[in-house]
């Protein structure tokens, strides 16, 4: 029999989560495999772990971050103890149809899939959210990665050799989905519509969304750094052309145009672009350094992967 892992990340989810073991014996039922679910706390402060090592059912895992580390980390730590035949994820939310979950599957052992991505039709979230998703995934598409779904992706389904490759992953700041798109593995599709969240808040805040966006945006293209180079030529050109105008005005004239208020605009202009490249150029230096310094990833306060699981 084959072997899913599904990994579920969660934080200060616990009315959630005392409705997840419903959620298990559906999985359960709708799919003919070994269900083994991992269930990653990252960083809770409410009563959430204590409901999960509540549950005594089979094949439960957990593990507890130390602190808040992001839903992405939570991902690859969960992926680093893997070893089944296939590996997914689902929010603690609740969000994704039970039926999701058995058409990639058996898309993924009919086609041999080697990725089958879960492409969302309809988005049940508020207003502000949908729109930087359709913004972030817009330029992801057009900047990062050609193939990337245009209304984005939320769950992803990989077969063994995928799981390989990504257990390789040792980025600290880095998008989850980035680093699956970079490995070029084919993929398959599965469209679904997305349920609407019916307790709770969700904890996706803007602060982790712009994250998100600086890790796609630095990890994965070389954008940041072209934008500095260009702007640089432009503004060099610019000044050269204007000094060369102001030498044949002077030499035709005989005089000088004052141009204070021009030559503020351009100092002032022009320093303000140098303080922004220079952030920019910071963040790849704040990374690398953060990347080759001796620290982990994360770190578990408690787990009980040790437990025997037959």
């Amino acid at each position: 029999m084959k072997s899913i892992l599904f990994a579920v990340p969660f934080l200060n989810e616990a009315e959630n989560l005392r409705k997840f073991p419903e959620r298990i014996l559906e999985i359960r039922r709708s799919i003919k495999a070994r269900c083994i679910f991992l269930f990653i706390d990252d960083g809770s402060t409410d009563e959430s772990l204590s409901i999960v090592k509540s549950w005594k059912e089979k094949d439960i895992l957990y593990i507890s971050f130390s602190k808040n580390y992001g839903s992405h980390i939570a991902l690859f730590s969960a992926l680093e103890k893997t070893n089944t035949d296939y590996f997914t994820f689902m929010s603690s939310d609740m969000q994704e149809p039970v039926t999701l979950y058995s058409e990639m599957f058996l898309l993924a052992e009919s086609k041999n899939a080697e990725v089958v991505l879960a492409e969302r039709e309809i988005r049940e979230t508020s207003l502000g959210n949908r729109l930087f998703s359709k913004l972030y995934n817009l330029l992801v598409k057009k900047l990062a990665f050609p193939d990337y779904p245009p209304n984005g992706v939320d769950i992803v389904f990989l077969n063994k050799t995928v799981i390989s490759a990504m257990q390789k992953v040792s980025e600290k700041n880095t998008s989850f989905y980035g680093v699956l798109f970079t490995m070029g593995f084919e993929k398959k599709f599965v469209p679904y519509k997305q349920l609407p969240r019916k307790i709770g808040k969700s904890k996706w805040t803007l602060r982790k969304k712009l994250k998100l966006l600086a890790d796609t945006f630095i990890s994965f293209t070389v954008l940041p750094l072209r934008l500095v180079t260009y702007t640089g030529v432009t503004l060099f050109t610019g000044g050269l052309l204007y000094g060369v105008f102001l030498v044949v005005n002077t030499i035709l004239n005989g005089v000088v145009i004052p141009g204070y208020a021009t030559i503020a605009l351009i100092l002032s202009m022009g320093f303000g672009m140098n303080f922004l490249f220079l952030g920019i150029i910071s963040e790849y230096l704040w990374r690398m350094f953060d990347q080759i310094r001796p620290r982990p990833r994360y770190v578990i306060r408690e787990d009980n992967l040790g437990q025997k699981r037959s």
